[in-house]
């Protein structure tokens, strides 16, 4: 048997999106700040009423009636608040009785004190680059072209090694060649630009294609 270097195009945008990261050097990291407030807060809120000072005939809607509401707000983290207080409106009816009405008036009031900050922690990871050994069938053969497919999430895959029958390749692919049934142990190693590495083993026996396979062929073959 013989392995001979070849050099592959890879397709990007053929890998699998089902690609798992595993996290390491795990730690908590300030990653922002958060305000709070509390205090006393304050709106101007706006109603209207309807009154008949003369009987059915005089009805008319009374507008831009204005009360400004205070209170008191717990501690959250905005510093808007949502202000409602009843107010007491007296009115003439349409038989020409007082008569006393309740208004609910609302305002947002967006003065809430600032009362103080608070670091906030998240756990970030660092995460090992992926690696797989992909491999396509020649057809009328037995050949096959295998590749080192590798993604890191956080950086950049900086090194890749191809080794095959305990040799190490030249390249990240090379062509395994030989006759129906023979068998290759293939290994990939890869290490991103922070320092770490992953790697990753199959074994190919080389079948007979009448058609070519590409990208992740299933095994035995």
């Amino acid at each position: 048997m013989k392995v001979i270097i070849y050099s592959i195009l890879m397709c990007v945008s053929c890998f699998s999106n089902a690609v798992e990261y595993e996290p390491v050097n795990c730690r908590s990291e300030q990653t922002g700040t958060k305000n709070f407030y509390e205090g006393e807060a304050s709106c101007v809120g706006e109603y209207a009423y309807s009154t008949c000072p003369s009987g059915i005939g005089s009805c008319h809607v009374v507008d831009d009636n204005f009360v400004t509401i205070r209170k008191y707000i717990p501690l959250q983290t905005s510093n808007s608040a949502q202000l409602q207080e009843l107010v007491e409106q007296w009115v003439t009816g349409v038989t020409g009785a007082r008569l006393r009405e309740t208004h609910l008036v609302s305002c947002t009031a967006h003065n809430v004190p600032f009362s103080h900050s608070e670091a906030v922690y998240e756990t970030v990871c660092d995460y090992k680059p992926s690696v797989e050994i992909w491999h396509s069938a020649i057809a009328g053969s037995a050949n096959r072209h295998v590749y080192i497919v590798a993604r890191d999430k956080d950086g950049s895959i900086g090194s890749q090694e191809l080794w095959v029958n305990g040799v190490k390749q030249s390249g990240s692919s090379t062509e395994l060649v030989g006759q129906d049934g023979d068998s290759f142990n293939v290994m990939a190693k890869v290490r991103d630009n922070d320092g770490y590495s992953s790697s990753t083993s199959r074994n190919i026996i080389l079948r007979w294609n009448g058609y070519p396979c590409k990208g992740k062929c299933p095994d035995p073959f």
